[in-house]
């Protein structure tokens, strides 16, 4: 729990220090669900932390692992956490391909489980890396596809974000106007 405090507070090299000792220590004696559950969280938040530090490839070392105490803890919506947080480390490593795959799989894991929340911020994942691909086509998609969600399941939050997505709508089309 430090390690996440170190990176709210802007300590990015502190916070992946302090998972990296839970997570040997964890290492360990992880065997029952609970164990697992917080295996997999700290391995989570030390991937977090290394993208804060540039260090995206072992960031996704990191993610993999909780990946895989994910798959063995049986915990469906951590895994499909992780597997969006993985996406976001092959993304800032600059492996497009990668990420989507990872998106597609967390997008599954999302819907699987009822995460309209995560099911939009992939989405919109799968629209930023459209964009860096230059598929304006593909991310008005992907933004459209989020909007869609976002007016389903309507609640305080996903109008927030529906707002924040007919923004980046109108800029995209305006784009592609001009």
């Amino acid at each position: 729990m430090l390690g996440v405090l170190w990176r709210r507070m802007g300590r990015p090299n502190a916070a992946v220090a302090a998972h990296e000792e839970v997570a040997r220590e964890q290492r360990a004696y992880a065997h029952t669900i609970y164990e697992l559950s917080a295996l997999g969280r700290t391995l989570g938040w030390l991937g977090l932390a290394l993208i804060d530090v540039h260090r995206p490839d072992d960031a996704v070392s990191a993610l993999t692992e909780a990946e895989c105490v994910y798959k063995r803890a049986q915990m469906t919506s951590w895994l499909a956490r992780t597997r969006f947080h993985r996406a976001e480390a092959h993304r800032v490593a600059g492996r497009i391909d990668q990420s989507d795959e990872d998106l597609a799989q967390a997008l599954d894991g999302f819907r699987a489980t009822g995460d309209r929340i995560g099911e939009i911020e992939t989405l919109r994942a799968f629209a930023d890396n459209a964009e860096s691909r230059g598929d304006h086509s593909a991310c008005r998609r992907h933004l459209r596809d989020s909007l869609a969600t976002c007016e389903r399941w309507d609640t305080d939050a996903t109008r927030e974000i529906a707002a924040e997505v007919r923004l980046c709508l109108s800029k995209i089309e305006g784009l592609a106007k001009g």
